[in-house]
């Protein structure tokens, strides 16, 4: 069924692009995402190495909070139910990589395709924020290499760079990638039952990571504050602003041009 869904993907996007009829923008368009993008990656990964007083205080938070693990899911445990089973089904489709990525590229190419500026810029900043905060995520997770609830180890029990699945609880993906996407949706459009709506999909996301035994309270918090971290930090990125990254156009480029006169101009840019 996946397989089926890339291969849709796949031909939707070509048709989009072979037949849109802006395709003399499309390459431009595309050149400025990517400078964007460049610009970004090397914004967020200041901001990664330098972090500001507002991460110690989040980080203190999650560690209290882990204080609370084994009550919270001990609570979970005790109210399952057919109702509360549906519910948390959400973390099925909600959350997925392989589901929100595919969308959130396809809005990207939609807007570019048919040179709608909001909707590409609307997918972009969702992949953008889906990629950056998936990549976060993945190194948290071999690097401490915490324990799963299902284990009964407790939740305090760690092991790092072991690459395997059960050791992969902190931080939550699915809620890391809820909230990513629930941001870049939520600013989409200031309307508060819009925002509500998104919100309220990500923290659902969320509570069925515990419900479900996947995931600790401390696990969920860090994953859904990453998430909202960094797609606030992508939504809000400028990247014609000097105090982001210096260069939006922070790419090598290389400009050819042909005068009447027959001369020949080759220009090489380099910037860092």
């Amino acid at each position: 069924m996946l397989r089926s869904g890339r291969r849709t993907f796949i031909i939707i996007v070509f048709f989009l692009l072979v037949f849109s009829e802006t395709k003399a923008q499309i390459i431009p368009n595309f050149e400025d995402d990517l400078y964007s993008t460049f610009s970004l990656t090397k914004s967020l990964g200041k901001q990664i190495i330098r972090p500001q007083s507002g991460v110690f205080w989040a980080g203190s938070g999650i560690l209290v909070s882990s204080l609370f693990d084994r009550s919270l899911r001990k609570i979970a445990q005790k109210n399952r139910s057919s109702l509360n089973d549906l519910i948390f089904k959400t973390d099925r489709f909600y959350g997925e990589k392989n589901i929100l990525l595919p969308v959130s590229a396809g809005l990207y190419i939609a807007g570019l395709a048919a040179n709608q500026p909001y909707l590409r810029k609307l997918g972009l900043k969702s992949t953008q924020a889906l990629i950056f905060t998936g990549l976060l995520t993945i190194a948290t997770k071999e690097i401490l290499g915490r324990a799963r609830p299902f284990q009964d180890k407790g939740p305090f029990k760690f092991k790092p760079f072991s690459f395997q699945e059960q050791w992969r609880s902190f931080p939550s993906g699915h809620a890391a990638l809820s909230f990513a996407f629930s941001t870049i949706m939520a600013k989409s459009v200031n309307n508060i039952f819009w925002k509500i709506g998104w919100y309220g999909a990500a923290f659902t996301v969320a509570g069925a990571r515990m419900y479900r035994d996947k995931h600790w309270l401390s696990d969920v918090l860090a994953g859904s504050l990453a998430g909202w971290s960094v797609a606030t930090f992508v939504w809000n990125f400028d990247e014609n602003s000097k105090d982001n990254s210096g260069d939006a156009r922070a790419l090598p480029s290389l400009n050819i041009g042909y005068s009447l006169r027959g001369d020949l101009t080759l220009n090489y840019t380099l910037t860092f």
